[in-house]
């Protein structure tokens, strides 16, 4: 596995970079430098990117290259080449190079051929340094440093990428922690080409829903993990730059679910991977869920509960006002909770936990243990259905009729539910078919009525705190209106609840050959409650610096 850590930072912080102390004493010999030119072409509805064809030019002055590739469908995609070069003399492209490569199709397509332009071109200086991290453990770190050009927008490009080229992996992420304690930088997953195309289509890029898991049945257990893990940070990296620029709540909204499936995937039942998750590093998890927590629930307070409450109380003249007077309130309250959030995202704490994180995944401690009885036999197949299997008896034992009577026994099932809820979402790919698609529709009504209870029962504590002021005038009535409010909707929501619960009883569970529609939920599990191992996590050799 190549691992290599990009970073974004500030062009005043690379001269600093270049001169910390652990860089200095790590480096071998001089760095070597290079300036690179490089244009990219497409036509003007992006017909060379929709199939996933990059097409460019990179020199300088008379020393051109030619440029052509296509990204892979899949990962055991190797029937043709991916790319093909051609040395010029000039800065043009030359079309007829591509008829002898497989590429040949696109020129038969009029629009393309007639339509093809530049659409931006990169500048930037390239710095390479050779990193000694120990014995037979080597490294480089790369920077550049320049712009992206699209027209008439311009965007600096100022990142650092530190490169394993062999050796221990854990020396890379040590080095990287202590450069964070000094340089102000920032993981990223974004290339120059993807933030070229946003500098392009010159719109906020859409906030990041989750991507679909694909997941190969006889991939072992800690691959099937390395995976989920990565695509929950991708989630969460995605995300964080819409949070900290934009106003749309859905970036926040999406960034919080990219860490709770992060965190359902951890909490897994016998995971190989995140056994070894340290005390320190669970609290640093609990910091940044309460953090984005607190945000999102304001986020829903003001956006969806209140203007909702305004409506009902319409007809009310006092009631209105009572409404309108608390808006405001909740409002500033909301953004100091936003604020907040944002400034735990750009802080170099919350970068130190995303690059620990980085580290599990990706580190040679993240795979199996030899004494492990499960191990190496144990796929990810197997490992699907027995969590699976954990968690519906889990969300079984908490859906029994007169189990949700209380905030308290509501909060466990919608807990119960999101975990089986992710777990599917995890796993679902080795399981295709209409079953799983059913399971999973109804699941999500239990969810979406649990979710909008806990919303309620957030409501009224947000409330409290928001009247407890002396800002806020009609306290007393605005408190009858939210009580008399929550009754109604309470009510509401949980005969919704009861119906997807009736739904969901017999629901197939997709997992099992053959299905099981053995579930009745009036009867408690014979199991009983698992373990308490599902959400045990031992200390491990993972610290954050």
């Amino acid at each position: 596995m190549v691992v290599k850590l990009n970073f974004d930072l500030a062009p005043d912080d690379l001269p600093r970079l270049r001169r910390a102390d652990s860089i200095r004493r790590l480096a071998q010999g001089g760095s070597a430098r290079a300036h690179h030119h490089v244009i990219h072409f497409d036509t003007p509805d992006f017909a060379l990117r929709k199939r996933g064809v990059t097409l460019l030019l990179r020199g300088q002055k008379k020393t051109w290259t030619q440029e052509i590739r296509r990204a892979r469908k899949n990962a055991d995609d190797s029937s043709e080449p991916l790319s093909h070069e051609w040395p010029l003399t000039k800065r043009a492209l030359d079309l007829s190079l591509l008829k002898a490569t497989s590429f040949r199709g696109l020129l038969k397509k009029k629009h393309v051929r007639h339509g093809l332009g530049p659409i931006f071109a990169i500048r930037f200086r390239h710095t390479v340094l050779p990193l000694a991290l120990g014995e037979d453990c080597k490294a480089k770190l790369h920077t550049e440093i320049g712009a992206i050009v699209a027209g008439s927008r311009k965007q600096p490009i100022c990142q650092a990428r530190i490169e394993l080229e062999s050796g221990d992996p854990t020396r890379l992420f040590s080095v990287a922690l202590d450069l964070l304690r000094s340089i102000p930088m920032s993981l990223s997953n974004r290339s120059m080409e993807e933030r070229a195309y946003l500098l392009v289509l010159g719109t906020p890029e859409k906030p990041h829903k989750a991507a679909r898991i694909e997941l190969d049945r006889n991939m072992s257990r800690v691959e099937a993990e390395r995976v989920i893990a990565a695509n929950c940070m991708a989630q969460i990296q995605s995300n964080e730059p819409g949070f900290l620029g934009g106003p749309d709540p859905e970036y926040l909204h999406q960034l919080r679910v990219g860490w709770r499936r992060l965190r359902s995937a951890a909490a897994m039942p016998d995971s190989a991977l995140w056994k070894e998750l340290p005390g320190l590093l669970r609290n640093e998890l609990r910091w940044i869920w309460g953090v984005l927590g607190a945000a999102r629930n304001w986020d829903v307070l003001v956006d969806e509960i209140l203007p909702t409450m305004a409506r009902a109380a319409a007809s009310n003249k006092y009631q209105a006002k009572a409404i309108t007077a608390l808006q405001p309130r909740c409002d500033r309250i909301r953004k100091r909770h936003v604020n907040g959030a944002r400034a735990a995202i750009r802080s170099p704490r919350y970068q130190r936990l995303l690059l620990n994180i980085a580290w599990i995944v990706m580190d040679s401690h993240g795979v199996a243990d030899p004494n492990d009885e499960l191990a190496p036999a144990y796929s990810a197949h197997e490992f699907a259905t027995d969590v699976l299997t954990r968690y519906r008896r889990k969300l079984k034992k908490r859906m029994r009729p007169h189990s949700l009577d209380s905030v308290t026994e509501r909060h466990r099932a919608r807990i119960a539910a999101k975990k089986l809820r992710y777990a599917c979402d995890f796993f679902h790919g080795l399981f295709p078919g209409k079953a799983t698609r059913r399971f999973l529709g109804r699941l999500e009504s239990i969810q979406d009525a649990l979710g909008h209870l806990n919303d309620v029962a957030n409501c009224t504590m947000l409330i409290r705190q928001a009247t407890a002021s002396k800002e806020v005038r009609f306290g007393r009535v605005t408190r009858e209106v939210v009580d008399a409010w929550l009754r109604t909707e309470e009510a509401r929501l949980l005969i919704q609840l009861e119906r997807a619960r009736r739904r969901f009883s017999g629901q197939t569970e997709f997992w099992v050959p053959g299905g099981d529609t053995s579930f009745d939920p009036t009867i408690a599990s014979e199991h009983g409650p698992r373990d308490r191992r599902e959400n045990h996590v031992d200390a491990g050799p993972h610290l954050i610096n």
